[in-house]
């Protein structure tokens, strides 16, 4: 059956005003024209899920997505299109906000189920899963007032986690907690979607999109650029989030480049073939390019990558490798080869730099180039860390000593 159509959805907003047509009548009605700053913050979006199905919605901040969740859940009205949800409708969103600080946490259970629609013999039912899934234990019977951030969303999500809705959306909740509670979100939230729940999940965590939606759609600027398997919605979004780096990365660097001396970055395959696409373990060569119209003296070569988040992923320096010229003088162009490229799969900046012999003063630098490190399987999911080394596993073997 299908539960959630949104088809052709355009949504307007007034800058000023919102979606205030009345304040926005009462100014005309006072004789006050202000100008008006109209936009679409949803437009022309579709897509339509059936029981069972799980869409996660990414994009920049401010690309339509928590729009998208208030038209859906009834908050706010569209201009143009269709959309339809048929079945019970719930949503995390603001988790707790039914709370009330001077009750304890037993009777705000009661009280926050009772908002949510659950009736007082199933929320008795369902309360000492509730307390554990939460896993607040002693404190159930002291004033939420006194838990911890983390225990109030957690009590938040462990009662509402307890409805069964047709129809679930999720907002960013799925970040709370410790990891062994963020593993129960996600085991909770898929237990749902097997039971026929359609699931739609907005968030920034890539992984927890991964984990919970088999589908996804891409919105920016109000519009779907990428549509279908979650696998390649993700890889389309860190696209757009690298291209967004390496643009504000070419903008801010520094314009240290001396009158004559110019250079430039090519990632070659272990083909030999331009391309920014390297699969990990495999080998890649950067070709710095130069051109000197002045002779440059026992230069020192700098070649970066950096995440797109910011940090610095890999330096490779050559005055450290021992690698040393006379001078650079004309066009060419010098390789450094990884025989086995180790950074961890995902999108990176690279870029070099020609210094002078003290390795102090940048005479040229490169524009940015897109490093991408491939995973070695479409399932592989990303750690968070940056290098992934090759490693040799032993077998177990008894010890004499004990663990203390």
């Amino acid at each position: 059956m299908e539960r959630v159509l949104f088809e052709n959805v355009w949504k307007l907003y007034d800058r000023r005003y919102g979606s205030n047509r009345f304040r926005r009548s009462w100014q005309a009605l006072m004789g006050r024209h202000p100008e008006r700053h109209e936009f679409w913050a949803l437009r022309d979006v579709s897509f339509r899920l059936e029981e069972g199905r799980s869409l996660g919605i990414i994009g920049p901040n401010g690309s339509g997505k928590t729009t998208t969740l208030r038209i859906l859940s009834g908050i706010s009205h569209i201009d143009r299109g269709h959309v339809r949800v048929r079945g019970t409708l719930s949503a995390l969103i603001a988790l707790g906000a039914g709370f009330h600080p001077e009750l304890s946490g037993r009777e705000n259970i009661y009280l926050n189920g009772a908002i949510l629609g659950l009736k007082h013999s199933e929320i008795r039912r369902y309360f000492d899963d509730i307390v554990d899934f939460a896993g607040i234990g002693e404190y159930i019977d002291s004033p939420v007032k006194r838990y911890s951030s983390g225990m109030y969303v957690r009590l938040g999500f462990a009662v509402a986690a307890q409805i069964r809705p047709d129809v679930l959306l999720v907002d960013e909740v799925l970040a709370v907690g410790d990891a062994r509670f963020q593993a129960r979100c996600h085991e909770r939230i898929r237990e749902l979607r097997d039971q026929g729940t359609v699931i739609i999940l907005v968030s920034h965590d890539m992984w927890a999109v991964r984990q919970s939606c088999a589908e996804g759609i891409l919105i920016r600027q109000g519009r779907i650029e990428e549509q279908g398997d979650i696998a390649t919605v993700l890889e389309a979004y860190n696209r757009v989030v690298q291209q967004e780096s390496l643009e504000r990365l070419t903008r801010h660097r520094e314009e240290s480049a001396t009158a004559g001396v110019s250079c430039d970055l090519n990632i070659l395959n272990e083909r030999g073939e331009t391309s920014g696409e390297i699969g990990l373990g495999h080998p890649v060569t950067f070709r710095i390019r130069y051109r000197a119209d002045e002779v440059i003296r026992r230069p020192t070569l700098v070649l970066t990558a950096s995440a797109h988040t910011g940090p610095c992923a890999l330096v490779l320096r050559s005055r450290k490798a021992g690698w040393s010229v006379d001078r650079l003088e004309g066009n060419g162009h010098v390789d450094v080869t990884v025989d086995e490229m180790r950074l961890n799969p995902g999108r990176y900046a690279a870029q070099c730099v020609i210094k002078d012999e003290h390795d102090l003063t940048a005479l040229a630098t490169s524009p940015f180039r897109e490093l991408y490190v491939r995973p070695p399987q479409l399932d592989w999911i990303k750690e968070d860390c940056f290098y992934v080394p090759e490693a040799k596993w032993s077998e177990p073997r008894t010890d004499q000593f004990q663990i203390p």
